[in-house]
């Protein structure tokens, strides 16, 4: 991971008591994601440098893209990473973030998703919660 001087990381990570494979799906099964991202799905082909985006259908059958990123490391099990594209708002210009989710083996469960974020809004730390509370789910 790089970052510039100025960059802000933050990492959040938890205990889940699931086996790697679960949380690697959790992270990456469009049908799984839509449970903690605000009912958006995460489609990607999973090849670093190729487009992932978490889009939500609407009433109607369209599929709406909220967020759009870039695979920046798919490691299955063990590392994805995306460069996450912010577009603009009042408040703020555009901006680019990086997430990583890094799973990690422990006793009878795992250490993840153990995420670390630059630049990114505070929202990111509330999905990585929800992504544990909702692993003993599947």
């Amino acid at each position: 991971m790089t970052a510039s001087p100025n960059s802000q990381w933050v990492t959040v990570s938890g205990f889940l008591k699931t086996s790697v494979p679960n949380a690697w799906q959790l992270l990456t099964d469009p049908q799984l994601t839509e449970r903690y991202m605000y009912n958006c799905q995460l489609h990607s082909d999973w090849k670093v440098g190729s487009t992932a985006v978490w889009k939500a259908q609407e009433e109607n059958g369209n599929w709406v893209p909220h967020v759009k990123a870039q695979v920046l490391v798919y490691e299955p099990c063990r590392h994805l990473a995306f460069t996450i594209f912010h577009e603009a708002t009042d408040q703020r210009p555009e901006i680019q973030s990086e997430l990583h989710f890094l799973l990690e083996p422990k006793g009878d469960g795992i250490t993840s998703p153990s995420s670390k974020v630059i630049l990114v809004d505070w929202s990111w730390a509330m999905c990585s919660t929800n992504n544990a509370n909702r692993a003993g789910t599947m």
